[in-house]
């Protein structure tokens, strides 16, 4: 039977309301904010003397390949251990990481090489971390509350990246990257502490039957690929990702490339656009739960990164900085209602023992591409330029998204089961 509707009005204050919420908000605020101030510094540090779009796309690639190489295994662990102990275990993990890297760049200096093999290192555990979290979500939130609690979450990172990479520029600017390297670890030890004080249900800690029984009927790290396979719009889904993926980390891993030489602009101007960016993603991510996007999540998905492609390849035409800013805020709002509407999808309708390698499962084949379009990111900005690139990506993103219209079965997804009135 449905709540009362006066009790689905003010789905955020209720969200934050729960003691659990606030403490997992907190601290992905934390780590989110952290991790932005060491990425804008390294990334500003690096081409800023090497001057080398191969050397942006090989720090990309470093963040990716974690992800590809365990996440799949990274699934099984979150289905079959505490969520909680893998979270707390990461953000220890990347703390001490981030300390010898802190401590290396001031004793030696900045290495390319150690610090490739230092943020290599970082993003494995965060390989772990993202999927745990978004595993356990729906243990401390109810259904829902699902689509607030996502954008909430969502929002909380995207504004914590903003305030990161204000405060990583400020801090390479005037104390140095070993500042910025320091304060990030801090921000991964608060997340740390807030998450071993949250208190979770019986249903969030895995029993030993139910490890055992996800172990021996879940299908250990397959589980995840044949539960999409036999999930006829989660696998067009993923597939369309693929396709969507395949370009997609060119805009923003070379928005850097973009600015400057592109548009002749300065650092000023980059710090704008990425403001811009995150502050749109975050807005986008907020109105996923305000809007009916867990009725149809796939409809909403397709149209969204369909409209974002557009608004990508629209910088094929190098207009104006204040048309860019229009582009990058409309193309970041809708790709990020997307992505959060398909978050809040497949948590809702996905068994509780295979959501976490459901999520590994579909980010890595998902992003598999993603190595490639760093690479290949580079050769087109050197062979055909800036414009015909961002074109391409355009093309390529919105021809992922808006397929998904065509079918039935994604048109479908999602909708049963919603017995509750929306906002």
């Amino acid at each position: 039977m449905g709540a009362p509707k006066s009790q689905s009005q003010g789905g955020p204050a209720r969200v934050l309301g729960n003691r659990n919420f606030r403490l997992l908000w907190l601290g992905s605020f934390s780590s989110a904010a952290g991790y932005s101030v060491g990425a804008i510094a390294l990334q500003w540090y690096l081409y800023s003397t090497t001057h080398s779009p191969e050397v942006i796309g090989t720090l990309a690639i470093v963040e990716f390949l974690p992800t590809l190489l365990f996440g799949l295994y990274a699934g099984v662990l979150v289905d079959r251990f505490s969520r909680k102990s893998i979270m707390v275990s990461a953000d220890a993990a990347r703390t001490g990481i981030l300390i010898l890297l802190a401590f290396y760049v001031l004793v030696h200096g900045l290495n390319t090489l150690v610090v490739l093999a230092g943020v290599g290192a970082v993003t494995t555990f965060t390989a772990f971390f993202r999927p745990a979290s978004q595993a356990l979500l729906p243990t401390l939130i109810a259904e829902r509350d699902l689509p607030d609690a996502n954008g909430i979450l969502q929002a909380g990172g995207t504004t914590s990246s903003l305030v990161g990479y204000s405060v990583g520029g400020t801090l390479v600017a005037t104390m140095g990257i070993v500042a910025a390297l320091a304060l990030d670890s801090v921000s991964f030890a608060i997340s740390a502490i807030l998450l071993l004080a949250l208190f979770l249900p019986p249903s969030a800690v895995p029993s030993p039957s139910q490890a055992e029984s996800s172990r021996d009927k879940g299908g250990g790290i397959l589980a995840g690929f044949r539960y999409l396979r036999g999930n006829r719009a989660l696998f067009l889904m993923m597939l369309a990702g693929g396709v969507g993926s395949f370009l997609f980390p060119i805009w923003d891993t070379y928005m850097v490339v973009y600015v400057m030489s592109g548009l002749h602009e300065g650092a000023f101007s980059l710090g704008i656009v990425f403001g811009v960016s995150v502050f749109s993603a975050g807005l986008g991510a907020l109105a996923s739960g305000r809007l009916p996007t867990q009725k149809r999540p796939g409809i909403w998905a397709g149209m969204a990164w369909g409209s974002s492609g557009i608004g990508i390849g629209a910088l094929a035409l190098l207009p104006p900085l204040p048309v860019v800013l229009a582009l990058v805020a409309m193309s970041t709002f809708v790709g990020q209602l997307g992505y959060t509407a398909w978050l809040t999808g497949v948590q809702r309708t996905t068994p509780n023992h295979l959501l976490g390698r459901v999520l590994t499962t579909e980010t890595t084949l998902s992003w598999g591409l993603f190595p490639v379009a760093q690479i290949m990111g580079a050769y087109l900005l050197l062979t055909i330029g800036i414009p015909l690139t961002y074109l391409l990506v355009g093309i390529d993103m919105a021809a992922g998204g808006f397929v998904l219209l065509t079918s039935k079965a994604v048109w479908e997804w999602g909708k049963e089961g919603l017995d509750y009135p929306t906002d």
